[in-house]
């Protein structure tokens, strides 16, 4: 993964402001402009980590007995394993006991120092971004308790502050991270030595002075490096805004961390999330989570994460620093322990924050004590993925989809990220706003976007009125989603008919949706498929009656998937298959969509010898029509067909 950009305390990109000057005469232009090109375009991008400024990370936890053995199950095998994940950033939780008493591993016989400089190298390496996450002072991770932490904020015995950012800066000095966490969830003074002493608020500034040491010290260091500052107590975002101030120091992230466990496992009750997913109020959950979270005012909680939507309306630069699920959620709530991580997953990603995921590596169902806290995505042995794994995977899907409005003169599409290589495209005219035969043209195929327009049959006038297409574009590769298999890739083809053969088998005929995605030869042309099977499919690209019949190579984007129900971060996807000839055909979806989703279909079979493709309209939050059309030359009535569609939204 490319990351593009140095990281400078970057404000996120909803408050990116660029001030233009504009003349009168442009301004009329451009509204001109605007009311003659249909210009409606829609996008959404799920899971595209290779965004500019969007981070999306793992969070490596170190128990009691891994701040001395980090490398022992941190091997290169298991960094790759971290790479191919998906994130593009890594938080590392550390203990500065470990730095400064640098003990031997017996297992590699390397010391924790050079241990840590080994694993940071290797991260790097690989492109992925890297935080420290300042954890302990302590030998063990337990040890380090509130009253512990209260101490040092208060700087008892005198010059400890001192000796924990000295350790620190020579951390940084010595690993060169991209960022550090100052100091990890900061208590309140209820649970130090001080409750009697001073008010929340008076704690508090003792710890933002602290707070602003270690930065003006960090950044004098390493003035690139992010420094991610936590609240105090560290679930009052509140302070950040209404007690203390923003710190004054270059590149200062305020770091917020939420897990929405069950109530009466490690986290805060919450009792009334809990009711909903008991009664199977999905919905209305994630509703409450969003709520919850933002604390717009309907919360029934009195524990609502206070100050975060603030902050996010200041354009303060926010990151999620740990979320993710324990083991009690998922033992004693299976049905629904993947819900409240889906509405986490979606909640990231219609605010763009950015997050990194706890944990890496650890067996969500151990009884182990220092391994029932929360649930890592590999498992036990780390080998693979487990099923907290498996949501991960789900949730990194990198696909994005849309819909964009044109005729038949080209239209940009623009992803609202770019991939990090050239992505499967698949399209279709949703709509049928003219009767004359025309097909979806693709066209300089990106990272960033690709042209569209409608292009009719030879023997029509070649004039179109504006139609909605709808479009996806996937990441090349094998994916596992809620259980089910999704393939990706892309072939080139001519006029003569290809085998494409999968990379693993189906355990049945998938759902096949393809599209040409070059114009290298002006002739009129569409995409044609026959015998789909479990292994794989024929293409070819099939010319409009008319023209030559004799056509260039073109590279033809394909996606197959089984048929049925999707969840892939916070949106819907449906793939299915229906028999039908030249007459319409509904396709009732099994469930309706919140909005008119965006809709792919092709024609799998060649069960007819007519030149034909298929055609799409009406389509709703609850079904669309489609039919199989022939070429204008033909006699218009074609056998039936079997076709393959995907809707998402």
């Amino acid at each position: 993964l490319s990351l593009r950009f140095k990281f400078r305390g970057r404000q996120p990109r909803r408050n990116r402001v660029k001030k233009r000057l504009f003349s009168v005469p442009l301004l009329l232009s451009i509204a001109l402009i605007l009311l003659i090109l249909p210009s409606s375009l829609e996008s959404e991008t799920l899971g595209l980590n290779s965004e500019a400024g969007k981070l999306v990370g793992v969070c490596v936890t170190a128990t009691a007995k891994q701040w001395v053995n980090y490398g022992d199950w941190l091997t290169e095998e298991r960094i790759e394993m971290i790479k191919q994940a998906g994130p593009n950033i890594v938080v590392l939780m550390m203990s500065s006991w470990a730095w400064d008493n640098n003990p031997v591993s017996p297992v590699t016989g390397l010391t924790h120092r050079n241990t840590m400089i080994q694993i940071v190298n290797s991260l790097k390496s690989k492109g992925l971004m890297v935080i420290i996450q300042a954890h302990t002072n302590t030998q063990g991770i337990n040890d380090f308790t509130s009253a512990v932490q209260g101490e040092l904020i208060m700087d008892n015995p005198p010059s400890s502050q001192d000796s924990w950012i000295a350790s620190w800066s020579d951390v940084i000095r010595t690993l060169k991270p991209d960022g550090i966490v100052i100091m990890n969830e900061p208590p309140s003074v209820w649970d130090t030595a001080y409750k009697d002493k001073m008010t929340v608020e008076e704690f508090s500034r003792h710890y933002w002075d602290f707070a602003t040491r270690m930065c003006k010290t960090y950044h004098a260091i390493d003035p690139n490096i992010r420094l991610h500052v936590m609240s105090c107590p560290f679930w009052r975002m509140d302070f950040i805004v209404n007690v203390n101030s923003p710190i004054e120091v270059p590149n200062v992230i305020y770091e917020w961390h939420y897990y929405p466990f069950l109530s009466g496992g490690q986290g805060a009750p919450n009792t009334y999330l809990d009711q909903l997913y008991a009664q199977d109020k999905v919905e209305e959950a994630a509703a409450y989570i969003e709520d919850f979270l933002l604390n717009t005012g309907t919360t029934p909680s009195g524990k609502q994460r206070r100050g975060l939507k603030t902050i996010m309306d200041r354009g303060l630069p926010l990151f999620c620093g740990e979320m993710g699920i324990d083991v009690y959620t998922c033992v004693n709530d299976p049905k629904h322990w993947k819900d409240r991580m889906r509405a986490l997953y979606a909640f990231m990603d219609k605010y763009d924050l950015d997050y990194a995921q706890n944990d890496f590596f650890r067996n969500p169902w151990s009884s182990e004590p220092d391994q029932i806290y929360r649930c890592g995505i590999l498992n036990a042995d780390g080998t693979n993925y487990n099923e907290i794994g498996k949501l991960w995977l789900e949730n990194m899907l990198p696909i994005s989809f849309g819909k964009a409005d044109t005729n038949h003169t080209w239209k940009q599409v623009s992803f609202s990220s770019s991939f990090d290589s050239m992505p499967v495209i698949v399209a279709s005219i949703m709509t049928e706003n003219e009767a004359d035969n025309c097909h979806m043209d693709l066209g300089n195929p990106s990272v960033s976007g690709f042209q569209v327009r409608v292009e009719e049959d030879t023997s029509c006038d070649g004039y179109h009125v504006s139609e909605t297409i709808g479009w996806i574009a996937i990441k090349p590769g094998v994916y596992t989603v809620n259980d089910k298999k999704i393939i990706a890739g892309t072939v080139t083809a001519d006029r003569r008919w290809k085998q494409v053969i999968f990379s693993s088998d189906f355990s049945s005929t998938p759902v096949i949706v393809a599209v040409i995605m070059t114009e290298n030869e002006p002739d009129n042309c569409h995409v044609d498929l026959k015998s789909p099977s479990s292994s794989g499919f024929w293409v070819r690209v099939e010319e409009d009656v008319g023209m030559d019949g004799r056509h260039t190579t073109e590279t033809i984007g394909w996606i197959a998937l089984e048929p049925g129900t999707y969840d892939i971060k916070g949106a819907k996807l449906l793939a299915g298959k229906i028999d039908t000839n030249h007459n319409w055909a509904t396709v009732d979806f099994p469930s309706s969509f919140g909005s008119t989703p965006t809709i792919t279909a092709e024609k799998m079979t060649e069960n007819g010898g007519d030149n034909c493709h298929i055609d799409l309209k009406n389509p709703s939050l609850s079904s669309f029509q489609v039919r199989v059309e022939e070429d204008c030359s033909c006699d218009g009535k074609h056998v039936y067909e079997t076709i393959g569609w995907v809707a998402i939204g």
